[in-house]
């Protein structure tokens, strides 16, 4: 039995076989980041409703709100896999820029008796979620908490999410940027391309028409793929090397045109997880994100 055990949330848009499977064979756990609709909380509908729910809302120009997961969840979660014989926990969440989830689990780790290390990945999406996955695979080959947490910074270093949002709506109406900002962009039709760095949202570039933001979106995401792809990277021993591939496309109500993007995408992402934004992120995208994740 493994005696380290993952600690992540719902922000990791982690894929539904992985997922499923390491949870059926123990050793990682997800506190879900509630979403809203209009001051009503969504966590009774299963996950294809909250998606649909969370569509209709971008569609009506109603307010999405998210919060981050309370101590308390937390605690309850760690003293759960302490019952369960694990000897220690890496609680790896989203950006602390981004959320007040690191802070609870801080917090949370504090008032139990196993030791638990907190990680800020500085990250969203599946660029929390690739890190992750290696970091569950790589923990099931050792009990060395300080070890797996070293390999834990390395992989978050290595991983970049690049993405693009039509319009700053929802995160106007949900209080993420102000309104002002928002009326600029709508004024001069602004489609930002942006990535994340030392966990905050950067914008790079302001295109302003949406198949010019897709190009350069695409032209970012290959440039720092054929970057990746030269191995600068060290890792230890059981832990996957990047090689610049994107391991995952991400989208919001576009489908279509997330299948279009992976194939402009070519070689590099002909086997990447093809995977909508999950809720706690879609709620501020708004409908038409796209996104790519390079490891």
């Amino acid at each position: 039995m493994r005696s380290i055990a993952i600690v992540t949330d719902s922000s990791a848009a982690l894929p539904a076989d992985f997922f499923a499977e390491a949870t059926a064979s123990g050793g990682l756990a997800q506190v879900d980041l509630p979403v809203s609709i209009a001051g009503q909380p969504l966590e009774s509908l299963s996950s294809a409703e909250i998606d649909a729910a969370i569509v209709t809302a971008h569609v009506q120009g109603e307010q999405v709100t998210t919060s981050g997961a309370s101590p308390g969840e937390l605690i309850e979660v760690y003293e759960r896999l302490a019952s369960q014989g694990y000897a220690g926990i890496i609680s790896i969440h989203l950006s602390g820029a981004l959320s007040g989830t690191c802070d609870a689990a801080r917090v949370a780790a504090d008032m139990v008796q196993l030791p638990v290390a907190v990680i800020d990945s500085e990250n969203l999406a599946m660029a929390l979620g690739q890190v992750v996955m290696n970091l569950y695979r790589f923990t099931e080959n050792t009990d060395d908490l300080e070890t797996a947490v070293e390999v834990a910074e390395d992989l978050c270093a290595a991983v970049k999410l690049f993405f693009f949002i039509p319009t700053l709506d929802a995160l106007k109406r949900g209080g993420r940027v102000a309104p002002a900002l928002a009326m600029v962009a709508q004024m001069f039709q602004i489609r930002p391309v942006a990535t994340v760095l030392d966990g905050k949202l950067i914008y790079l570039e302001r295109p302003r028409t949406t198949p010019k933001a897709i190009e350069r979106l695409t032209e970012l995401t290959l440039d720092f793929s054929a970057e990746q792809a030269k191995g600068s990277h060290r890792f230890a021993a059981g832990v996957p090397a990047p090689t610049g591939r994107v391991v995952a496309v991400h989208y919001c109500g576009n489908l279509l045109q997330a299948q279009e993007f992976q194939r402009s995408l070519g070689e590099p992402a002909k086997d990447a997880e093809l995977l909508p934004l999950p809720p706690v992120l879609s709620a501020h995208s708004g409908l038409g994100a796209l996104a790519a994740v390079v490891y």
